[in-house]
């Protein structure tokens, strides 16, 4: 705070000291045009004609040679005179001369100074303009940044108070010849999820089968409003035969389950989560699910199918040659 006090009166004084010395450099000079009184005081005292002039020389002539000096005596001095007067007259135009030249100088001087001074206060302005702009884009940068904040605090506001329903786990029940494939919907939102309906569609497939698309056909399952932090149920029933059960068992066949789902929060817009899932005998018996994926699931296959023919191979034996026993 201080230390920009200073900078600031430090540029105060500068300006002000070379506005003195601006200002005493260019003051314009006084034109000299005295010495003019002596020239005039002499032309008045001057005598000409010389000693025949004198007024002892003049008054021991005669009364006509008198009369004559005196006349061509006083011509001359009147001719002093006036030649004295063109003098001062001449001295003064050189003088007004030369205070015009100096004071149009000074004045060209001033003149250039100001185009200076003027060439640099266009260049401030340039540069103000400048600035006035890139402050301005930076304004409404900052308004948009700001408005972006705005409407993240209210998606972030709107986005934490609504539903969030996500299958918690997924288990399957062996029932006489059917399978009974049940989903726990849990609601981990702050708000109540309404107006739930589901489709679910499970069935028996191989590994090398691609995944059916069917699964928008299946039929809608309505589900009760579930609150915050609870469960849901949704059943769904998969008919199996004994033989494909032994194959499951045997891990040559797989149970797909897909699974899509909608709600409505405390508005209109309405939410969708999908969810796939496959699993073998041995993950239907132990209540293990995976992530239904083409590349994992033929992966699996592979690996089981080698697992089996490595376990399932009969070892292979080498009989040595007896020798023969001795008669």
């Amino acid at each position: 705070m201080f230390g920009s006090d200073r900078r600031d009166l430090a540029a105060v004084g500068g300006i002000i000291l070379t506005a003195a010395l601006l200002a005493l450099l260019l003051y314009p000079e006084q034109p000299n045009l005295a010495g003019n009184a002596g020239y005039q005081g002499q032309a008045a005292d001057y005598r000409t004609g010389g000693y025949d002039c004198q007024p002892a020389t003049v008054d021991a002539l005669s009364r006509r040679e008198r009369t004559k000096r005196a006349i061509s005596c006083k011509e001359a001095e009147e001719e002093h005179r006036l030649k004295t007067d063109d003098l001062i007259q001449q001295r003064r135009a050189a003088h007004a001369a030369e205070a015009s030249a100096i004071l149009t100088y000074q004045q060209t001087i001033i003149g250039a100074l100001g185009l200076a001074f003027g060439f640099i206060t266009m260049l401030a302005a340039i540069g103000a303009a400048i600035y006035a702009r890139h402050a301005a884009n930076e304004t409404r940068r900052g308004a948009d940044y700001a408005e972006r904040g705005l409407k993240f605090v209210a998606e972030a506001n709107s986005a934490d108070i609504r539903p969030y329903l996500f299958i918690d786990k997924v288990t399957a029940d062996e029932v006489e010849d059917q399978v009974v494939v049940t989903f726990w919907l849990r609601n981990y939102g702050r708000m109540p999820a309404r107006s739930i309906v589901a489709r679910a569609h499970c069935y028996i497939s191989t590994y090398h089968e691609e995944i059916r698309p069917n699964v928008l056909k299946a039929n809608k399952i309505p589900i009760p409003h579930c609150a915050p932090g609870q469960d849901r149920r949704v059943f769904s029933r998969v008919w199996i035969s004994r033989e494909e059960r032994d194959l499951m068992d045997q891990g040559e066949l797989e149970l797909i389950i897909r699974v899509r789902y909608w709600y409505y929060g405390r508005s209109i817009r309405k939410f969708s989560e999908r969810a796939d899932y496959w699993t073998d005998g041995a993950g239907l018996h132990k209540g293990v699910f995976y992530v239904l994926d083409e590349e994992r699931r033929k992966r699996a296959a592979v690996h089981r199918q080698l697992m089996e023919a490595q376990y399932t191979q009969e070892p292979e034996f080498e009989w040595q040659d007896q020798p023969t026993p001795p008669e």
